[in-house]
């Protein structure tokens, strides 16, 4: 079985909150991206406690791989960008 899953959580901590441009790109991929997938196809999971949001393709087909897959490599580059505010793990298993 393969999962395609997307989590992300807590605060870049760049600048205080509310100034916070990393955690406004990161935001604004995963959020920005939501449109692009069907409703029926995901699952969000948020949490109002701290900042975290859970996105997984529950019927995936090769254009919400595709889309999720972009969103990934806009948070690889993020990263990248800025290694000491945003870390990325990849939790992918062979099955």
């Amino acid at each position: 079985m393969s999962h395609h899953k997307l989590a992300a959580s807590g605060h870049a901590l760049f600048a205080k909150k509310g100034q916070d441009i990393v955690c406004a790109a990161v935001s604004g991929i995963i959020f920005g991206a939501l449109p692009w997938f069907e409703t029926n196809s995901i699952a969000v999971q948020e949490d109002a406690t701290v900042p975290s949001l859970s996105l997984e393709l529950v019927q995936p087909t090769a254009k919400l791989i595709t889309g999720l897959s972009v969103v990934i490599m806009q948070l690889k580059t993020l990263a990248h960008s800025y290694p000491q505010f945003i870390s990325f793990e990849d939790q992918r298993k062979d099955e």
